[in-house]
């Protein structure tokens, strides 16, 4: 009867198709775009925790610096305090506690790390 309509598909079939593509595909950029978000935040984390590494490790290479220090690196916001914990009778030895504390630009801790250091006095 009609050989022609038999052969293609109907506009409201094309348009049913096309709905469920861009339905599919927003899902798809979606979990794309969350990926690349807990990416970014798991290098921030992996980076601040390196820092605070290399500052602690730095700190307990030094004689003895009683007191904090704080700075800036790649809008990471870091502070590192030393502070006696116990000292021989002697008074050629101090166990110190070094503590760094990374943070990004909104203040919130990213990392933070802390060791017992013991340190030679140096006589004065």
């Amino acid at each position: 009867m009609f050989p022609d309509r038999e052969r293609g598909f109907t506009l409201i079939e094309v348009l049913v198709a096309l709905v469920l593509v861009s339905l599919l595909l927003g899902i798809v950029m979606n979990a794309a775009l969350l990926a690349k978000e807990r990416s970014n935040r798991a290098a921030r984390k992996t980076e601040a925790l390196t820092l605070a590494k290399d500052l602690v490790i730095n700190r307990a290479a030094e004689a003895v610096a009683l007191g904090r220090a704080e700075g800036e690196q790649n809008k990471l916001g870091w502070q590192v305090h030393e502070t006696p914990v116990a000292s021989d009778p002697r008074g050629l030895f101090v166990l110190t506690r070094i503590e760094a504390i990374v943070r990004n630009e909104r203040g919130q801790i990213l990392a933070s790390l802390s060791t017992r250091k013991l340190k030679g006095v140096t006589p004065s």
